[in-house]
């Protein structure tokens, strides 16, 4: 049998399986779409609901919150301080940059840190080649 015949059938399988990985891709987007639309509106009312309660049990930290927001600025130590509880019901995302995480206070809590390349963001993706 011709080498060129076994590399042909070898380039015809890559092509096979990154077909078949186009499609997984392609329902994996599908399937995590619908699961953020269905998720969205539960999260937003559990997070009012938090922060309606929130402000009942903490009048004394939803007061100074009003205060602090009028400012300008407000940075998160000065946030925590002011409010401990309602913190994470007014933030429970922070967005920042590397260069930003050291500036957010250390003892707030969190549940997971997500590093997103900013040169990816809004780029379509490249075509497959052989």
């Amino acid at each position: 049998m011709p080498s060129h015949h076994t590399a042909l059938c070898s380039v015809a399988g890559v092509a096979e399986a990154l077909a078949v990985l186009d499609r997984l891709e392609a329902d994996f987007r599908l399937v995590d779409e619908a699961h953020a639309r269905g998720n969205a509106a539960a999260l937003a009312w559990r997070l009012a609901e938090q922060w309606s309660m929130g402000l009942v049990d903490w009048p004394e930290e939803a007061a100074a919150l009003k205060q602090l927001l009028r400012r300008e600025q407000v940075g998160s130590h000065e946030l925590h301080a002011a409010a401990p509880h309602l913190d994470r019901a007014l933030n429970p995302v922070w967005l920042a940059s590397p260069y930003e995480m050291p500036r957010i206070s250390p003892v707030m809590p969190f549940d997971a840190v997500i590093l997103v390349v900013g040169a990816n963001i809004g780029t379509p993706p490249l075509p497959r080649t052989m």
